[in-house]
């Protein structure tokens, strides 16, 4: 491991996933067998979905548009307590 976090390619071969429940191969495995069920079925469109960490919504300092011009817009200093939570996906 090299200094301040960066890590080598030899350090990532030797690493192993931070998180993974017991049942991770099982899933897999049920996955792959499914995926080739699909391929040899013309009837089966596969469909897969993305999706990507909680982004929070609300009045934070760094939504504003243009912090230089009129009078200063009232912010949040941190995002805690956000309105609202929103999951950002993409489905292919």
């Amino acid at each position: 491991m090299l200094p301040f976090g960066i890590s080598t390619e030899e350090d990532s071969e030797d690493r192993k996933p931070l998180k993974k429940i017991p049942e991770t191969n099982a899933i897999f495995e049920n996955v792959n067998k499914v995926n080739h069920q699909s391929d040899e079925d013309p009837e089966t469109l596969r469909i897969s979905i993305d999706a990507k960490a909680k982004v929070d919504i609300g009045e934070f300092s760094e939504r504003m548009e243009n912090p230089r011009v009129g009078e200063p817009e009232e912010a949040l200093d941190h995002d805690m307590n956000p309105e609202i939570k929103m999951v950002p996906f993409g489905i292919f």
